[in-house]
């Protein structure tokens, strides 16, 4: 994991869904989110699919946001086996099934 400060901008792998921006042509190139992911992994697997491409995303720590956290997931037991079936489809689909079974 990269130590940097949170402050600036700064190239990342990966940012979350919560708040992000892309431009139309590029999600459109990209196919726009996976349908198979119904929660958590969705911003993963577009990011990679946009990094695949030979594109740059970046992250700014200087832009404040306001995140509700749970908002959408309250306690509930099926949000552990969501979680579970959209990191394992995540690294099937990116990684091979070896990996995802290992993950």
């Amino acid at each position: 994991m990269r130590d940097f400060q949170r402050k600036g901008v700064v190239e990342v792998d990966v940012v979350p869904g919560s708040a992000f921006m892309v431009r139309r042509k590029i999600f459109e190139q990209v196919g726009g989110f996976d349908p198979k992911f119904f929660l958590y992994f969705e911003e993963s697997d577009l990011c990679k699919r946009v990094r695949d491409l030979g594109y740059k995303i970046y992250i700014n720590f200087d832009v404040p946001i306001i995140h509700l956290w749970r908002g959408s997931t309250p306690d509930n037991p099926m949000i552990k086996k969501i979680f579970e079936k959209s990191r394992f489809y995540y690294f099937k689909k990116h990684f091979g099934i070896f990996n995802a079974l290992l993950v």
